[in-house]
């Protein structure tokens, strides 16, 4: 990034540059922008150099003005300004590591960016037994006795006449002490066919095919809790302190507690339709997100909902927010740990419910993909990164080779995800892959665990499938995996602070879920970021926000006052510890309205006082501490008390509220 400093036309400013190296010719000119004013006294200028801050990797260009009392941020698409450029182009795009321990692996996958043809690798210069593949990873096993730097010169070609090269250097450094990770191995009677987490991942219930038995294990105890016999293959379903059986051939639902194993209720279930699936929270106290066959039978695609409450086993009437025509409705779906985001496998579609009323949404860069919802149903994390649930990407994860066979899995509570790599029975050349630890936002790993058992998958509809292979939970301090047989359960042990402790290489992060709605009752609003670096003391500031929102040097965001609006509204604060180390954390925050309900709740209708001297046309939003919330013609929402409405209103909301 540069710009010429030569006095600009008159009514303009020369524009910003971006440049694929320092001599090489501009890619873009970036005409939207203006370059960095200086202060009359340059040569006194503390920030002289500092002015202007390219940062790749948040898409940002940061400009300090002359007044010292504030950042100016750009956002910048690296991808489409590249798409724009009129130039041929061919450079590398990403940053090597500059260290390794000796005895342990050196792993860099390049990212280079050409206009032409396919970039092609070649090693120039390289210490003995670097290698680099065809899709540029290099990999190299640092000896033991590794103790001098090396250069490394890689040369880039697109095939169509174009070089480069990107040099760098590898000095060695000190291995981090390793955790000493105790396992304990559950062993079960006969192989697994599906499993399920309850009880905040506590509890794992599996069911065992040949055995016709569904087991409890605590894992926090690493044992069998409960067994029970079953005549079918059930479904199964868990919550934060039950779990449920349902029976297909009987149509039966039975209740269990988690602790004693003891059943509490069974009930038939009251649709004429077969259950397809079945999901739930598993730190929460339901509803269960019941998928229903269509009459046609199990061979078209699934047609409706239904939803069970936990306490009686019946169905619960939901509303709609939106009309759910047109949504793609999926066969199976991913529950947030809280029960309230519901994500459709291979499907576009986010279900969140709030209270009674169920709100979908279409994220379309979702569809194919298997995504996770965290435990509070905020995000939406999947094997390159993690959106919020309203779509927006808060950042691409930098994963291992292999990409195909990374599976995410966010923690039972907690911001934190663990990225668990995958290989074939017959690809052994990887040997022990690491689990990494992400927090949202962060594109590299926090962590990386190399003594965690490393799974092999050699088809995409194994069973038990790979995301029931994996159950993270940092509160309970395991990591659980279901080894290739399917017979057993490995709970490994993981202290995330003590890990996090005992890192040496510098890292500036936020541990905290970023926020993204306050409710419209909040007479004012904060929330503390959870602030993570092991360089000294950490300082935030405020970069861009709504109107009103403020941040302590120490993380606290406060907003006296907010404004309801439809609109997410960006916030960034930057974050700095006492080496230099910064970043930027950014997030979309609103005030949450209710959302408009589908159906006659949802119309605009007559409402009339209990006295009959008043009426309005208004639409119904919610009933919240004994009044009725109306929105009005003009946006306006008007509350009044429930006693106050009229005989006919009342009952017109018991009924479409289904009480």
């Amino acid at each position: 990034m540069s710009w010429t400093r030569l006095p600009p036309p008159p009514g303009g400013f020369h524009p910003l540059q971006l440049s694929a190296g320092i001599d090489s010719e501009p890619l873009v000119l970036l005409s939207r922008i203006p370059p960095p004013e200086f202060p009359k006294n340059k040569i006194g200028d503390p920030l002289r150099n500092a002015r202007l801050t390219f940062i790749p990797s948040a898409e940002a260009i940061v400009i300090v003005p002359p007044s010292n009392d504030r950042l100016v941020v750009h956002r910048v698409n690296i991808e489409e300004l590249l798409a724009a450029s009129t130039r041929d182009f061919l450079f590398a795009a990403s940053l090597p590591p500059t260290n390794v321990a000796p005895g342990t692996l050196f792993e860099y996958r390049m990212d280079v960016k050409t206009r032409r043809g396919k970039a092609s690798f070649r090693l120039e210069t390289k210490p003995d037994g670097m290698e680099i593949s065809p899709e540029g990873v290099i990999r190299w096993t640092a000896p033991a006795s590794f103790a001098n730097k090396q250069s490394v010169v890689v040369r880039l070609s697109d095939g169509m006449g174009a070089e480069t090269s990107q040099s760098f250097e590898i000095e060695p450094s000190v291995a981090e002490q390793q955790v000493q990770r105790n396992r304990s191995i559950v062993k079960l009677e006969s192989s697994l066919q599906r499993v399920i987490a309850a009880g905040a991942g506590r509890y794992l219930i599996g069911f065992l095919d040949r055995k016709k038995k569904i087991v409890v294990v605590d894992v926090v105890e690493r044992r069998v809790a409960h067994e029970l016999s079953v005549e079918e293959v059930p479904l199964i379903v868990g919550t934060a302190d039950k779990f449920v059986v349902y029976l297909p051939t009987q149509k039966l639902l039975s209740r269990y507690d988690l602790k004693t194993g003891e059943r509490e209720q069974t009930v038939p279930f009251e649709n004429e339709a077969q259950i397809a699936t079945l999901a739930a929270g598993a730190d929460s106290q339901g509803p269960l997100v019941a998928v229903l066959l269509p009459k046609d039978g199990p061979g078209h695609a699934a047609s409706s909902f239904a939803f069970i409450d936990l306490t009686t086993l019946r169905l619960r009437k939901m509303t709609f927010a939106e009309s759910q025509r047109g949504f793609p409705l999926a066969a199976t779906w991913h529950a947030s740990a809280n029960g309230r985001s519901f994500v459709g496998i291979e499907s576009s579609i986010v279900m969140r419910l709030d209270g009674d009323v169920a709100t979908t949404t279409r994220i379309d860069e979702m569809s194919q993909i298997d995504w996770e919802p965290s435990a509070d149903g905020e995000i939406l994390i999947g094997p390159y990164g993690s959106f919020s649930r309203q779509g927006d990407q808060l950042g691409k994860f930098e994963l291992q080779p292999n990409l195909d066979r990374a599976v995410s899995v966010p923690a039972m509570r907690g911001p934190l995800t663990s990225m668990h790599y995958i290989r074939s029975s017959n690809d052994r050349e990887f040997g022990k892959l690491p689990v990494e630890i992400f927090t949202p936002g962060i594109s590299r790993p926090i962590l990386s665990l190399h003594d965690i058992d490393a799974l092999v998958a050699d088809g995409p509809h194994e069973t038990p499938p790979l995301r029931q292979r994996f159950f993270f939970a940092p509160h309970l301090s395991v990591i659980v995996t279901i080894p290739d047989k399917f017979d057993s359960m490995i709970v490994h042990d993981f202290d995330f602070e003590r890990e996090l402790s005992q890192r040496k290489e510098a890292y500036l992060f936020v541990a905290s879920p970023p926020p993204s709605e306050i409710a419209l009752e909040n007479p004012s609003w904060s929330h503390q970021l959870d602030l993570r670096s092991n360089r000294g003391e950490i300082k935030c500031s405020l970069v861009s926000g709504p109107e009103g929102l403020t941040v302590s040097p120490t993380g606290l965001l406060t907003w006296p006052k907010p404004i309801a609006g439809e609109k997410f509204q960006s916030v960034v604060v930057a974050i700095r510890d006492t080496s230099g180390k910064e970043l930027l954390y950014n997030f979309r925050l609103r005030v949450a309205r209710p959302p408009a309900i589908a159906g006659p709740l949802g119309q605009v209708r007559k409402w009339t006082s209990s006295d009959g001297l008043f009426s309005v046309s208004a639409t119904f939003v919610e009933v919240r501490k004994g009044k009725v919330v109306l929105k009005l013609a003009d946006g306006k929402f008007l509350e009044v008390p429930l006693d106050k409405l009229s005989e006919a209103d009342r009952m017109f909301l018991k009924k479409e509220r289904g009480q």
